[in-house]
């Protein structure tokens, strides 16, 4: 197995959506054999604490950098975005993997397919 982490991140603007897209395609990619981490870039706001709470869920942990938070670099997926403005700053340094989204198509790039 790869000591290649893997983590699954909503928009900056964390909301429901977001943070439970996170949750739910980290859980999946785990159930799936490719463990994941769902992280949020920034703290939930009271309808979705409310959510967390009352289903048993802990708040992913906040990053508000890549470099910083993962220095080594990992893969990424993105949830409930795919606009450049909305990913976590430092998002280049990671190995971009996918996108789950309902929106329009941003404007992000990748080195390699996704």
């Amino acid at each position: 197995m790869s000591d290649v982490k893997t983590y699954v991140a909503g928009h900056k603007s964390p909301d429901t959506d977001s943070i439970c897209s996170a949750i739910s395609f980290a859980n999946l990619l785990t159930q799936m054999g490719k463990p994941a981490t769902p992280v949020c870039a920034g703290e939930a706001n009271k309808e979705t604490t409310y959510i967390l709470n009352h289903f048993g869920f802990e708040h992913p942990q906040i990053v508000k950098n890549w470099e910083e938070f993962a220095p080594e670099g990992g893969n990424l997926y993105l949830t409930d975005h795919n606009e450049s403005k909305q990913i976590i700053d430092g998002y280049k340094s990671m190995n971009m993997c996918g996108v789950v989204d309902h929106h329009r198509i941003g404007d992000f790039e990748t080195d390699g397919p996704v």
